[in-house]
């Protein structure tokens, strides 16, 4: 339901945000696009009360690959969007590994 959620799909690995220069990492076609949808800025001027989402859930693969991806996603909070994890906006899913089927008997 496009009223209530949007889903922002990350296209490869982000940079680093504790490695990449500011105006470099900023200037990331990926990054500029979550702080756009987001709305609530960046750095100081970053506003929990400005965000347009209640919540904000990063899914990747449950792979290496996919735990580094949402861990650069993480950083990246941290670095530049910190009144979001204060305000307890950002939340992360985890995909199950495996999946389970029920065996059925055919009588």
């Amino acid at each position: 339901n496009k009223k209530v959620q949007g889903v922002f799909p990350i296209r490869g690995k982000l940079p680093n945000a504790l490695s990449t220069p500011k105006e470099k990492f900023l200037s990331n076609e990926e990054i500029a696009g979550i702080i756009t949808i987001i709305g609530a800025s960046y750095g100081r001027n970053c506003d929990a009360n400005k965000c347009i989402f209640d919540k904000i859930i990063i899914g990747s693969d449950r792979d290496p690959d996919g735990d580094h991806i949402s861990t650069l996603i993480l950083i990246f909070f941290m670095m530049y969007l910190r009144p979001l994890l204060e305000a307890g906006k950002l939340y992360k899913s985890t995909p199950p590994l495996f999946g389970i089927k029920e065996k059925t008997r055919i009588k």
